[in-house]
């Protein structure tokens, strides 16, 4: 374990739906007349650790990203990043990794590691961490999906019940409306500005990918009988996540695959997944817990 500073200031399967339709190490006992045997000290975790960001592998966020919330890597060799001038939760927020990078103007809240590089600005360092007593990345629930394809044409607006369908695109500038239920799909594809918006609690499982174009969004709907929030929009996804610049999230995301965020994108909720990357002047802020 190490723990880095270069001269810087810095101080001290599947939801339950109402029927709508490491490191591990340890240091061997000096050679003495004794049996007792010195072991790493791992600091506790914080108690109200609600990671909003969760990777296996890594954690990548770009230059001038704000993230508001917990950032972890619960992977044995797991990795956190903060590029240039990004920033963590007004220094409040937790970063937990194995190895954890803190780059030059970023700042960020509580870092827990074994390997801590801070040329930026942290609030308080812990090292040592046992990654797999973190909240571990859970595997996506296998989807079963059907055959017939959805689509909406640009500018158009259509309404889809909860059920198992091959592919869903949505053209641009168009509007899906979800009712209430679990939907299973091969693929989510949503063109630019296009929106989907569940007016109900819906669990969405994707078999391969889902993609998102410039301008996109997937929030509940303005319209919805009941106040939503970002868990009642789940979504797993077997494939790859990517999000397009400018779009605008509010779910819970779980990938088993790569989760890409485009620049000057909004994310509100949480996103587990393989590995994740935020793209530069994005903003992450936490919305109930994963």
């Amino acid at each position: 374990m190490r723990a880095r500073n270069l001269p810087v200031t810095f101080g001290t399967g599947l939801l339950a739906l109402a029927t709508l339709s490491a490191i591990t190490c340890s240091a061997e006992a000096p050679q003495s007349t004794g049996t007792a045997e010195q072991a790493v000290i791992n600091p506790p975790l914080p108690s109200n650790l609600n990671l909003i960001l969760n990777a296996r592998n890594s954690v990548a966020i770009s230059a001038f990203a704000q993230v508001f919330g917990d950032v972890g890597s619960a992977g044995p060799n797991g990795s956190v990043v903060f590029d240039v001038s990004s920033s963590q939760s007004c220094c409040s927020g937790n970063v937990l990794a194995n190895t954890v990078a803190v780059k030059i103007s970023a700042s960020v809240g509580h870092v827990f590691g074994n390997d801590i590089t801070v040329d930026g600005f942290a609030s308080q360092q812990s090292l040592g961490l046992d990654p797999s007593t973190m909240p571990q990345v859970p595997a996506v629930t296998p989807a079963a999906p059907g055959t017939t394809n959805v689509s909406t044409n640009q500018n158009q607006a259509k309404q889809l019940c909860p059920g198992q369908y091959g592919a869903i695109s949505l053209g641009v500038n168009s509007t899906l409306n979800l009712n209430g239920g679990v939907y299973q799909v091969t693929r989510l594809n949503l063109a630019d500005g296009a929106r989907l918006e569940p007016s109900e609690p819906v669990v969405i499982l994707v078999s391969g990918g889902v993609t998102l174009g410039i301008g996109a969004s997937i929030q509940p709907s303005g319209q919805a009988i009941n106040p939503m929030a970002a868990a009642d929009v789940r979504i797993e996804v077997g494939g790859a996540i990517t999000i397009g610049d400018s779009t605008q999230v509010r779910a819970h995301l779980l990938g088993a695959g790569k989760l890409t965020v485009g620049k000057n994108a909004s994310l509100i909720g949480a996103a587990w997944a393989k590995t994740i990357s935020i793209g530069s002047q994005s903003f992450v802020s936490g919305e109930g817990a994963f």
